[in-house]
């Protein structure tokens, strides 16, 4: 084993490693590259002269660097990915007597808190559609109930009038898994149903007495793309620029029952989760919000 390994040679052996024998992409390797020369410098800064010398507080300062610059989270991991392997390969050679990467694990990925709309967004998107049409009726009582009971876009296309006990403010949904629950329904929603039943629904059908709640405008049922459409469409109406998802209207559904007190239970129950580990993604946006609430109205929360 070599008495000094310098930071530049190993550097060098490592990448050309990397090249032949790893068949990396270039964009992986270029990574590699800058991670590991970046761990040099930081090292370097430490007194530390060689890969040999550097122990895992030397790493643990590179990646709290990279957290204060404002790295992203992929940026983290693949910096952590390419020091370990960088340790390996020098290791595999007898190019360094220990790694202190030895227990340098990959952490997971925190799922990406889900887009959420304010209240009043949402009304202004609800309030978009033209009501002297069919389809206007159609997509009011769409979007009212999708916004009210938090379905999944596959469960409010796959509703049908069994599935419907307007007098008591109730729907029955087939969920992932098969798993059926019962999910309020709103009197707003109710309220644009009705309406949408006797003033619309019949004008689409067409006479082919389909059991679906919400058709086409070819009497047919409505896919998913079709509602997802109409969402992007009646936001961009009324200039709300919020990137979109098929699930937006469910996470604002989530968001704003538990910003208004209800408990989490309840919220996984209408929701349909399996577990309420899923819900508890949730719990960061009314956190922020509780947070909010606090700063704007306790006279002590700022510092005048």
């Amino acid at each position: 084993m070599p008495p000094s390994l310098t930071w530049d040679r190993a550097h060098e052996l490592f990448l050309e490693s990397l090249r032949t024998s790893r068949g990396l992409s270039p964009h992986t390797v270029d990574g590699y590259a800058r991670d590991i020369l970046s761990f040099a410098e930081i090292s370097q800064k430490d007194a530390c002269g060689s890969p040999a010398d550097a122990t895992r507080s030397n790493i643990d300062s590179f990646l709290s660097h990279k957290a204060r610059e404002g790295y992203s989270n992929r940026s983290v991991l693949r910096a952590i990915s390419a020091i370990r392997s960088f340790y390996r390969f020098l290791q595999q050679e007898n190019l360094v007597p220990s790694t202190p990467a030895e227990d340098l694990r990959l952490p997971r990925l925190g799922r990406p808190l889900p887009k959420v709309l304010s209240a009043d967004q949402i009304r202004r998107i609800l309030e978009a559609p033209d009501l002297t049409k069919p389809r206007g009726l159609r997509d009011r009582a769409l979007l009212e109930l999708f916004y009210a009971s938090g379905l999944r876009v596959s469960e409010l296309t796959a509703i049908t009038y069994e599935n419907f006990q307007l007098e008591m403010g109730l729907v029955r949904v087939l969920g992932k898994g098969s798993r059926e629950r019962i999910v309020p329904v709103g009197d707003e929603a109710r309220h644009w149903i009705e309406r949408y039943l006797q003033e619309g629904r019949n004008r689409m059908d067409r006479g082919k007495l389909q059991k679906w709640l919400f058709l086409s405008n070819r009497g047919r049922r409505m896919t998913r793309q079709t509602v997802w459409h109409l969402l992007r469409k009646y936001a961009r109406q009324v200039g709300v620029t919020a990137k979109l998802s098929p699930h937006t209207l469910r996470h604002s559904f989530a968001t704003h029952l538990l910003e208004g007190g209800a408990d989490l239970r309840s919220v996984q129950q209408m929701l349909g989760h399996a577990s309420l580990s899923t819900t508890q993604i949730y719990t960061h946006l009314s956190r922020k919000h509780v947070r909010d609430v606090y700063r704007d109205h306790h006279p002590r929360a700022q510092k005048r």
